[in-house]
């Protein structure tokens, strides 16, 4: 049952995906592929993946054991809290807190995590922001600084 679950979960992302793709709009002098190509894309990628989930046989599903469920959660609510401190905390902070977050869900040592957030985070934003050009937010909070 929860193949097809899944299944049904997959397409309606696609669903989603595929009406946000047809929604924008390009003027005539845009690039070729346009605002359009990576959300319809991944739309025809996942329809074939959640065909597959409902009609190949079904196995019995191993669900993990309780003790799981906790850092799973915590996973979960990591990744929803990184997406909405994100533009008021800026990339860097934003950034490092979840490297701490989920270092911690991996036993790791407080001071491990946050060298690790510290030092990838402002690595990635100067590879992102001076060497690919694009743009990543600073934060709210510190945007009198920039």
């Amino acid at each position: 049952m929860s193949d097809r679950v899944t299944a049904v979960l997959l397409l309606l992302l696609a669903m989603g995906f595929g009406y946000a793709g047809w929604q924008f709009t390009t003027s005539f002098f845009s690039d070729p592929l346009g605002p359009r190509a990576v959300p319809l894309a991944t739309a025809a990628s996942l329809v074939p993946l959640a065909v597959y989930l409902w009609i190949r046989p079904e196995q019995k599903a191993d669900w993990p054991p309780g003790r799981t469920w906790l850092p799973l959660g915590i996973g979960v609510v990591g990744f929803v809290a990184y997406a909405l401190v994100l533009e008021p905390l800026g990339f860097v902070l934003a950034t490092t807190l979840f490297f701490i977050v989920f270092s911690r869900l991996f036993e790791a040592k407080l001071w491990q995590g946050t060298l690790t957030g510290v030092l990838l985070s402002a690595a990635l934003y100067v590879v992102f922001v001076w060497g690919l050009d694009l743009y990543l937010p600073t934060g709210q909070i510190f945007e009198r600084f920039f």
